[in-house]
């Protein structure tokens, strides 16, 4: 029998990353080191049967999400919003509203970013220019656009 459960970890200063933690119970027939060993083989000999599908001559389709349609975003790298070098009020902006990473942002319409208090043109403008220099794009709005002329001028304030 085998638990297993995933955990956050840190690596220096990066907290981004996770820990597997498998606990593997025997009734002593087998040692757990070869039980984790054999059912890894077990597993590998299965994923290889994926890895053979194109020489095998199958035809595979691709179901693509609507959501997803853009295939730039398969390729965004996963960069956390401090190594992207925001000014200090877009970047407190954006981690208060829990967008962490470049991922988000790019999955993130302009709308919903204007919506954060203290989130004004000059952040906008910092934001798609970061996004540029990725090949990146913002989200298309659902609905209606909202035009950059709408957004309040608002006073520069720190949120540390």
């Amino acid at each position: 029998k085998v638990n297993y459960t995933v955990e956050a970890t840190r690596v220096g200063q990066r907290t981004d990353y996770e820990r597997l933690v498998l606990d593997v119970f025997t009734n002593g027939a087998i040692a757990p080191n070869d039980a984790l060993s054999q059912s890894a083989h077990i597993l590998d000999k299965y994923f290889r049967m994926f890895f053979d599908l194109g020489e095998a001559g199958f035809e595979a389709t691709m179901v693509v999400d609507e959501e997803m349609d853009d295939t730039a975003l398969l390729n965004v790298p996963d960069l956390r919003i401090e190594e992207l070098d925001f000014s200090q009020r877009t970047f407190n902006c954006l981690r208060r509203a829990g967008i962490l990473t470049l991922r988000n942002l790019a999955t993130t319409t302009e709308s919903d970013l204007t919506a954060i208090r203290g989130f004004g043109r000059k952040s906008l403008t910092e934001v798609r220019d970061k996004l540029g220099e990725y090949g990146l794009e913002m989200k298309p709005p659902k609905g209606g656009y909202r035009p950059l002329d709408t957004l309040e001028d608002e006073e520069d304030e720190d949120f540390a």
